[in-house]
């Protein structure tokens, strides 16, 4: 059977297709796959439903028995356009799976043919080889079908517990495709180089030279080895499914419930995750840093952490990121870890708030656990980097809950960068059902799906503030501009003008690029 897969993220690195792609080769099927990659945010500006882009993806899927679309929530749009696109010229199923289909799949049926809900390896195996053999194939299990008017569906079948039965994922090139300056074009080593090469110089390269006068003199010194991280062409892969954590905010909390109490974490062997990107050195030579994107990779026990980091080094020997909670961060796990390689640790922190990481059923992840885990990163400042997340703009918190948190990023050491994200419900999630019964989503499609956590943020004093933390400030300084009387007065109404006049210019310059 010939499948073509369709990804609208903003890169290549599309793990869950690789994978679903390789593991379809390995029982004799053929597979495309296509990266519509573009700048985040930016599916708006594409037009999926005639011109160039669609006659090149009407060109390629033409002869495929399936087409195959992987989504988010925030990809849910481009991915409606996209099929509608291809729907109107041919005369293909089309598929979709991934997190956002999985959660609301009679919405997405109102599109697709055929909604994966869960893990797509089994199912879509089974549901081509009954096409293939023409059996009937609507009560395969996991798959939700639209048949005319009604739906059919499906419960949801077992999940692979045995990752190491997975194939690495597919960078065979062959029938690849990139989306590159409005014209769909056939992958090879130069293409995928560059998308793994790009660097913030390229990136910048356009900007005002006073720009930099600018930001060098408000720049704290740990910012250029970041940038430098920043510049690795990075390996991007996972060693395991699932978190052991519950977040009401995250779309595992969704997952989760479809599954019960059948185990939810599972993990490669560390001697499969090893070959894997052996594999991909053979593959890419120019790759200098490895980037494990894992819920959490420090759930590993410390046996097997120790392994780990024994075949890493003796056989990889490149630096590496990992995300990573604070309840999980330890000194001998992190010893073990940074001799390995490790430069970069992405840590979730949230809130200063103990009401608020309750909120978001992280209170086991008290603000004295967050110091701790934070002091026990800094201990090697020297060779990493801490990058910790907070979540901002959610109705939910108070005055008081917003100060906690610019304390607690007062008392954590430097140096660390944050990484801001707006209150986002996704649906299906607990904090999702809770802001809709309370009334709190006026526009699911402007507040939700088309939102960008990173950069569609609120513009107010609060937010300008925990931008300031990213600097060389003085913390004397930042005490003074966080305390109450100061977000009393600043973050009154007469001041928002400011803020978005900040804003503009801060656009306007090409800061967020830096």
């Amino acid at each position: 059977m010939r499948l073509t897969f369709i990804s609208p993220y903003e890169d290549i690195v599309a793990f869950g297709i690789r994978i679903l792609s390789a593991y379809l080769k390995k029982f004799g099927h053929a597979t495309k796959i296509i990266f519509l990659c573009r700048e985040r945010g930016k599916h708006a500006n594409i037009n999926y439903q005639s011109g160039e882009i669609l006659d090149s993806l009407v060109d390629i899927c033409k002869d495929s028995d399936l087409v195959g679309i992987s989504l988010m929530t925030n990809h849910f749009n481009p991915a409606v356009s996209i099929t509608q696109g291809l729907k109107s010229r041919l005369n293909i199923p089309i598929i979709w799976g991934g997190v956002h289909p999985t959660i609301m799949p009679e919405d997405c049926l109102n599109y697709a043919d055929i909604v994966c809900i869960g893990e797509g390896e089994v199912p879509v195996l089974e549901l081509i080889q009954k096409m293939e053999e023409g059996k009937d194939y609507f009560d395969t299990k996991s798959l939700w079908f639209r048949n005319k008017k009604n739906v059919i569906r499906n419960q949801i079948g077992g999940r692979i517990n045995n990752l190491d039965a997975l194939p690495f994922p597919d960078y065979d090139l062959e029938d690849h495709y990139i989306l590159k300056n409005g014209k769909i074009k056939k992958a090879d080593k130069d293409l995928i180089k560059e998308h793994f090469t790009q660097t913030r110089k390229i990136q910048c390269a356009n900007r005002p030279k006073y720009v930099d006068v600018i930001y060098n003199l408000v720049k704290p010194k740990s910012l250029e080895k970041q940038h430098a991280i920043r510049d690795l062409a990075k390996y991007i892969t996972s060693t395991t499914r699932g978190c052991p954590h519950n977040c009401t905010y995250c779309g595992n909390n969704a997952l989760r419930k479809m599954h019960g109490a059948t185990p939810y974490l599972r993990r490669r062997s560390v001697e499969h995750i090893i070959n894997e990107l052996l594999e991909a050195q053979k593959k890419m030579e120019y790759i200098s840093m490895i980037s494990f994107v894992d819920d959490n990779f420090f759930t590993a026990g410390i046996d097997e952490l120790r392994n780990f980091s024994k075949l890493y080094k003796e056989k990889i020997n490149l630096p590496f990121a990992c995300t990573v909670s604070p309840h999980t961060i330890g000194r001998e796990k992190m010893c073990l870890l940074v001799d390995a390689g490790l430069r970069l640790v992405k840590m979730g922190i949230e809130s200063g708030s103990d009401k608020t990481l309750k909120l978001y059923n992280r209170g086991f992840m008290s603000t004295e656990k967050i110091k701790e885990a934070s002091w026990i990163i800094n201990e090697y400042k020297s060779k990493v980097i801490g990058i910790y997340d907070i979540i901002t703009d959610n109705p939910y918190e108070t005055k008081d809950d917003i100060i906690k948190t610019f304390r607690l990023l007062l008392e954590l050491p430097r140096p660390y960068r944050l990484q801001i994200y707006s209150f986002t419900p996704i649906p299906g999630t607990k904090l999702y059902e809770m802001a809709k019964k309370d009334n709190l989503i006026k526009d699911e499609n402007k507040e939700i799906i088309d939102k960008v956590m990173e950069t569609d943020k609120e513009i107010n004093y609060v937010n300008f503030l925990l931008a300031l933390f990213n600097y060389n400030i003085p913390k004397p300084i930042l005490r003074i501009l966080s305390n109450k009387n100061t977000l009393n007065i600043l973050g009154s109404k007469a001041f928002k003008g400011i803020y978005i006049m900040a804003y503009k210019a801060y656009h306007f310059l090409k800061l967020k690029k830096l």
